[in-house]
């Protein structure tokens, strides 16, 4: 479990976040997706991180329909 770590207010992140030692996360920050933080990360306020997208490949459709995927995460 990880340990020290500070989260502001107004958070809002997926379930896929995990977070290092001794990290923090700023006020209003928003995280969806898949995303490790590490250790001793120190996050500003008013950050967005976004681990999916939307599909863009069909001009004629607006991206806003198009599918959703996830961007490929790693070890």
């Amino acid at each position: 479990m990880e340990k020290n770590v500070d989260i502001g207010r107004r958070i809002s992140f997926s379930s896929d976040v995990t977070l290092g030692n001794r990290s923090s996360i700023g006020d209003n920050t928003y995280i969806n997706g898949k995303v490790q933080i590490g250790d001793d990360v120190m996050m500003s306020p008013n950050v967005a991180l976004i681990a999916t997208n939307h599909c863009f490949d069909k001009i004629d459709i607006p991206m806003n329909k198009q599918r959703k995927y996830i961007i490929a995460y790693k070890n």
